[in-house]
């Protein structure tokens, strides 16, 4: 892929990259950066350019040679061969950007020809809460790769796609009419929970759904008819029990899976909401 990045003045920031996963249709990248002065670039690539800002300090700019700047505060495409000037101010930025071949979308012509046409600022401005979760995704995916992350990235490109032309069509997201999370955000929001490893935070979660992290309590009482907070423990526990079907995993080990930070702490909760210990639990089931 040719891709020319042209900074002016100096380029003064600090950070790290979280993670890149490259395949030959595809490339992506998690940075997480802070700009001691605000940059400028140019983004000029042979391959469609996707980038989202999944935390900033304030939003960019962006604009077309010889148009004025629009403010972006969501998901951009660049399609190949559009050149795109970006900027940006001081502080920090945490981005994923994708890089993908037109031949990823040769099976869908009417998709690769809409999404190749893009040419208004819209495309600066794709907001649709199913992309941001998609990307989200995708992200941790490049950052904690596992069994078939290649594969699951391919995946949700295909859908970030079609969310890009239902979005940027104008057609409407489908939403639980009642102000609940939809069965696809509660399944997000369990797959999250269940996975191995530290207990995310309301903002990991809230990311996951593609809500705010200030909407997503409220939505899942409404949803569950129990706090988040109390959602929160019954899955975790929930996991805790299909662990501890398995004899070979120690109590620790479920505890630690569950991200509870010691078998203790584990113990107690478990106690309390079942009236039994991990071990008794085991032993009567």
């Amino acid at each position: 892929m040719e891709q020319e990045q042209a900074f002016r003045g100096e380029m003064l920031y600090t950070g790290m990259l979280e993670g890149a996963l490259v395949d030959p249709d595809y490339s992506v990248r998690v940075d997480n950066v802070r700009w001691s002065k605000p940059g400028e670039a140019t983004i000029l690539s042979d391959q469609f350019f996707l980038e989202w800002l999944m935390y900033r300090e304030d939003d960019i700019e962006c604009a077309r040679p010889g148009r004025n700047f629009v403010t972006s505060h969501a998901v951009i495409l660049v399609p190949p061969g559009q050149a795109v000037r970006t900027r940006w101010n001081s502080g920090r930025l945490r981005t994923i950007s994708c890089s993908f071949r037109s031949e990823l979308l040769a099976d869908y012509p009417e998709l690769l020809s809409f999404l190749s046409s893009l040419d208004g600022d819209h495309q600066f401005n794709l907001d649709s809460p199913f992309l941001q979760a998609g990307l989200t995704r995708i992200a941790d995916e490049v950052v904690t790769p596992g069994l078939d992350s290649g594969f699951m990235v391919r995946s949700l490109l295909f859908a970030i796609c079609g969310e890009i032309r239902r979005a940027t069509l104008g057609q409407p997201v489908p939403q639980k009419c009642d102000g609940t999370l939809s069965p696809g955000q509660m399944t997000m929001l369990r797959q999250v929970l269940h996975e191995s490893g530290k207990l995310p935070t309301v903002v990991d979660l809230a990311q996951h759904c593609g809500v705010t992290s200030r909407a997503l309590s409220p939505l899942v009482k409404r949803a569950t008819g129990v706090t988040l907070r109390h959602y929160i423990a019954r899955e975790r526990l929930n996991r805790a029990k299909a662990l501890l079907d398995d004899q070979k995993l120690m109590v620790k080990q479920v505890a630690y899976s569950c991200g509870f930070a010691s078998a203790a702490a584990f113990t107690a909760a478990f106690r309390k909401t079942t009236g039994m210990t991990p071990v008794e639990y085991r032993t009567r089931c």
